[in-house]
């Protein structure tokens, strides 16, 4: 053969070799691409969630206060009346206890562990009870039921937290 064909053949697999290579190294870049960017977004879920768990346990805490605030100003109304749930709560109570268990059904609702959300809701059903107590010692069972299921809950909800870390 002629120098003229073997240099065109080495032209043609040099040329070959260089696009199989480029494309080998795109293929690559893109799968390395797509990984980093998998990566970010299961991280930014992890963030989230971490970040709303948090956030529901600071208002669950908030919740608990409201309701003690909410069972000493019945108790006060039942010492001067002997009636209770029948003394409407002070205004700044009232929306303070609306606006703290319509954030956290937001925050509950946000919560990934189906498991978890489900006992985040006994709770506040549970909150709620001890609210509308048709007496005294209704009230008192209510208290005790909801502080029994709050510390089961706390323990799943810090179980799920630390598995997002």
């Amino acid at each position: 053969m002629n120098p003229e064909v073997w240099g065109f053949i080495g032209a043609i697999l040099g040329a070959s070799t260089s696009i199989l290579t480029t494309f080998i190294n795109n293929k690559n870049s893109n799968r390395i691409q797509s990984n980093l960017e998998l990566n970010r977004r299961r991280e930014l879920f992890r963030e989230f969630q971490r970040d709303n768990l948090l956030k529901i346990q600071e208002k669950i805490s908030k919740n608990m206060r409201l309701i003690g605030k909410a069972h000493i100003e019945d108790l006060s109304y039942f010492k001067e009346t002997n009636k209770w749930n029948h003394a409407d709560l002070s205004t700044e109570l009232d929306n303070s206890l609306a606006d703290s268990f319509r954030e956290l059904s937001f925050m509950i609702e946000r919560v990934d562990n189906n498991e978890l959300r489900e006992k985040l809701k006994k709770l506040i059903e549970q909150m709620a009870k001890c609210l509308f107590s048709q007496n005294l010692t209704e009230s008192k069972e209510e208290i005790k039921k909801m502080t029994f299921e709050l510390d089961n809950l706390m323990e799943d909800l810090g179980v799920v937290l630390r598995s997002y870390y």
